[in-house]
């Protein structure tokens, strides 16, 4: 028999999809002598701070996918997602998840707050133009120290919690050094 001891020791959480209700249950029927009670927690969610530019796995060591489209007409590859191909004039464009990686191109570090971001007090960040191997330049946001960039490095997507909004914590896509292999990128 599980006492209520027990049952409070070992409460679920949200998984990331479902909500799993924590029941303990003792009334003037139980063994127990305690009242019912429902435990819920959830643990925060991570949301895109604008839904439609990248995908939150649902693994957290796996990286964010940055959503693009891909003209069927001339096959040219954007991001953000497009409607009608900048390139051709197409209209009626093909999702894409975009790669995880790409290689930095020119950066620079700036000194002044993260836009939305609520801490004012800053130190510096490295702000990049990254070319993806699917064809589009992204420019991101960069983790690291000033001394961590060099032109051409590879890089690989990564998310940074900006805010905490209710309950969820709003993310946003950034690039940091790849770090199996230097300057080698997929």
């Amino acid at each position: 028999m599980v006492s209520v001891d027990q049952l409070l020791a070992e409460p679920r959480y949200f998984d990331g999809e479902n909500w799993t209700e924590h029941i303990v249950c003792g009334s003037r029927f139980s063994p127990f002598g305690v009242r019912c009670s429902r435990y819920r927690a959830r643990a925060m969610a991570r949301v895109p701070i604008e839904p439609g530019f990248f995908r939150i796995p649902d693994d957290p060591d796996e990286p964010p996918r940055l959503l693009g489209s891909r003209c069927p007409a001339c096959e040219e590859v954007f991001f953000p997602v497009r409607l009608v191909c900048a390139r051709c004039l197409h209209e009626g464009t093909e999702d894409l998840e975009l790669s995880t990686t790409g290689r930095l191109l020119t950066w620079t570090w700036c000194h002044v707050p993260m836009f939305g971001k609520l801490d004012a007090d800053v130190g510096g960040y490295g702000v990049g133009q990254v070319d993806l191997p699917e064809g589009p330049r992204v420019q991101s946001i960069l983790v690291g120290q000033r001394d961590d960039f060099e032109v051409g490095m590879a890089l690989e997507t990564d998310l940074e919690v900006l805010r905490t909004d209710g309950d969820d914590e709003v993310v946003i896509y950034r690039f940091r050094p790849l770090a199996s292999s230097g300057m080698a990128a997929s």
